[in-house]
């Protein structure tokens, strides 16, 4: 917008530079010449140049200022501290606001404290603003697992596989192998375990990354607990467990700590459940995730429920709930 404002500038001064003339031929001499009152444009013409020279200031200080808080929203971002990533995102976008990056960040981090309906919308404008295929991938893959958390599974599928092909275009084997867990995890919520089970195996063969191998491990943990293999569900989410403390990643791991406490509830483990259920809780709260939060909620009614605490269940049930209603 500056720089349409600048060339405009320039076109009016270049044209207030022209003389302006008057032909006397058709005047007769005797006559008076007559006294042509034309407005000095001088103090206008010094107006457009001070203009000028403010917006050419005023540039370089918003690509620095864009520059900056784009590059402390992937500082934040990668250190899980999502409220700051939100602020300096948003900060990026009054300093450009077609930036795709910021607006993709920004619906990550809110997708990360379970704010999927802000996540969704965020993720829709940076669609708008991009024809970028490395771009697109990230946008639809993203799109895919937020539809698939707020239960528009058809939607969620559709996403995933407009993500998979671009993917398979790029030779992004890495994002190959997170899409299909996504797609698996789709399957998992249609109950169709045998799919959900393939997808994982497909992805575990597709991804060298350690936090993703563990995310996979952790969903396989799920299907066995489905199917009441307990054992064979706590080795893998022990797994996906030491990989993400191994690997920083607090967020993950509090998940996989909430996951390895539901099962122990099953069990009737109750000691180890709510050693496993109080640390998955702490650290979900710590990082405000309210998704995951929601889904704490519920196993820890779960737990009271097993134990015949029935107004502690109820209670956590409905905190649950709740979280749920607002959020999604």
């Amino acid at each position: 917008m500056e720089a349409g404002i600048t060339n405009t500038i320039d076109k009016i001064l270049k044209k207030s530079s022209k003389k302006i003339t008057i032909s006397n031929s058709n005047i007769k001499t005797h006559l008076p010449r007559p006294t042509l009152h034309v407005p000095s444009l001088t103090p206008h013409i010094q107006h457009l140049k001070s203009l000028k020279s403010q917006i050419i200031t005023l540039l370089p200080h918003r690509l620095l200022t864009y520059s900056y808080s784009i590059s402390k929203c992937i500082t934040f971002y990668n250190i899980q501290d999502y409220q700051k990533t939100i602020e300096f995102a948003k900060s990026a976008i009054q300093n450009n606001a077609k930036s795709v990056k910021a607006y993709i960040y920004l619906a990550k981090a809110y997708h990360r404290t379970g704010e999927l309906k802000l996540a969704y919308e965020n993720l829709k404008k940076a669609e708008k603003l991009t024809s970028n295929k490395h771009n697109l991938l990230d946008i639809y893959k993203e799109t895919g697992e937020i539809l698939q958390k707020m239960k528009q599974l058809n939607n969620a599928y559709t996403h995933l596989l407009k993500a998979l092909n671009l993917a398979k275009e790029l030779h992004d084997t890495e994002a190959q192998g997170a899409i299909l867990n996504t797609i698996g995890t789709i399957y998992y919520n249609k109950k169709e375990l045998d799919k959900a089970f393939d997808c994982y195996l497909d992805s575990l063969h597709l991804t060298l990354d350690k936090k993703t191998k563990a995310n996979i491990y952790n969903n396989i943990a799920l299907i066995y607990q489905e199917k009441n293999k307990h054992k064979k569900a706590i080795k893998y989410l022990q797994k996906a467990i030491e990989i993400a403390e191994k690997e920083g990643d607090i967020h993950n791991l509090s998940i996989y700590k909430l996951n390895l406490g539901y099962i122990h509830t099953k069990q009737k483990n109750y000691k180890s459940a709510i050693k496993y259920l109080s640390e998955g809780l702490d650290g979900i709260e710590k990082l405000q995730d309210k998704y995951h939060l929601s889904i704490a909620y519920k196993y820890i009614a779960k737990f009271h429920e097993n134990r015949k605490e029935e107004d502690l269940a109820k209670e956590y049930y409905i905190k649950s709930k709740e979280l749920i209603e607002n959020k999604t």
